[in-house]
């Protein structure tokens, strides 16, 4: 008798589909997306000593038309137009010199700020 209960699960077993090892078009077509672009490297990361003696980092990325810009407030991702145009986010305009930056925030009075 407990062959026979053992036959049994086993046949009851076999016939469950442990998933199925087909593909449909909606799976071949999510399989299809374009290859995720990685953003380009750092290039140069600095921190900042503002006059209103708070502390800003940017990280100068390679493609030199991103930063990325960490204040107290948070991180922002900015832009430039063109390698050498000023770096805007949603309230933040950038300008980058050599050992200095102005960060001018909506709202508030420019920032000036040395490394």
């Amino acid at each position: 008798m407990p062959v026979g209960i053992g036959l049994a699960i086993a046949a009851a077993l076999s016939a469950c589909d442990g998933g199925s090892q087909g593909t449909n078009a909606a799976d071949n077509t999510a399989n299809q997306s374009a290859p995720v672009a990685l953003p380009p490297p750092i290039k140069e990361s600095r921190t900042y000593r503002c006059k209103d003696n708070s502390v800003v980092s940017v990280d100068f990325l390679a493609d030199d038309v991103t930063a990325n810009l960490r204040t107290d407030a948070g991180m922002f991702r900015l832009q430039a137009a063109k390698k050498g145009d000023p770096f805007k986010g949603d309230s933040q305009t950038l300008v980058a010199e050599e050992g200095s930056i102005t960060l001018t925030e909506a709202g508030k009075e420019a920032l000036h700020c040395k490394a």
